[in-house]
């Protein structure tokens, strides 16, 4: 069925560079309002019928064909491939766009992380999670010489990309703002690595 322009998303901010799909649906989600995230995944996706079908977004991996997000947002296909792993994931093999097969399952678990780790002083400077971090190699922020924090600073539990309670910018468990964690220096020999590491896999995106 065709969208009708009151149809679409009133606030459509724009992907920042680097963003990730997840990040930017809980993004979204705020900006426009909505008390539960998954009142708003059934507008971008209106065959799920469970609200379990939330936790195969932190693949970061675009499911259904994009569902309704092309619409609803008014961003091409090529604005928001760049938000996943896609681009990466075409140089080495096909998957079809459609499904979540088990190649693709075993796939993504080597590759994403099932937890979020975020830098809290980049998200105070500008406030998205970046793609980069929920690859499962990178451990550090390079540019604040810092380990990413995977847990809360006032709960303890682990931070989750996306789930059915999650809200942007905040830990799913209590509701801390991820812009206030806390973070660790990195000694000098685990920066280098990580910013070779982390220079290949930026080409790579």
């Amino acid at each position: 069925t065709k969208k009708w322009f009151f149809d679409i998303l009133p606030s459509r901010p724009p992907p920042y560079v680097g963003e990730s799909l997840g990040g930017y649906f809980l993004r979204l989600a705020d900006e426009n309002s909505y008390p539960k995230l998954w009142g708003f995944i059934r507008e971008l996706f209106p065959q799920w019928d469970e609200a379990d079908h939330i936790v195969m977004l932190k693949w970061e991996y675009p499911l259904r064909g994009w569902g309704e997000i092309p619409l609803l947002t008014n961003l091409a296909i090529d604005k928001l491939s760049p938000l996943t792993i896609l681009p990466w994931v075409e140089k080495f093999r096909k998957f079809p766009g459609d499904s979540y097969s088990l190649a693709q399952g075993n796939f993504f678990r080597s590759l994403i992380n099932p937890h979020l780790r975020v830098c809290p002083s980049c998200l105070n400077i500008q406030p998205f999670i970046r793609l980069i971090w929920r690859l499962l190699p990178v451990t550090v922020c390079v540019e604040h010489g810092c380990f990413l924090q995977e847990k809360c600073s006032s709960c303890g539990h682990k931070l989750i990309p996306i789930g059915q309670a999650s809200h942007h910018m905040c830990c799913t468990k209590c509701g801390f703002d991820l812009r206030h964690l806390s973070a660790n220096p990195v000694p000098q020999n685990v920066l280098e690595i990580q910013a070779s590491k982390q220079e290949d896999f930026h080409f790579l995106l």
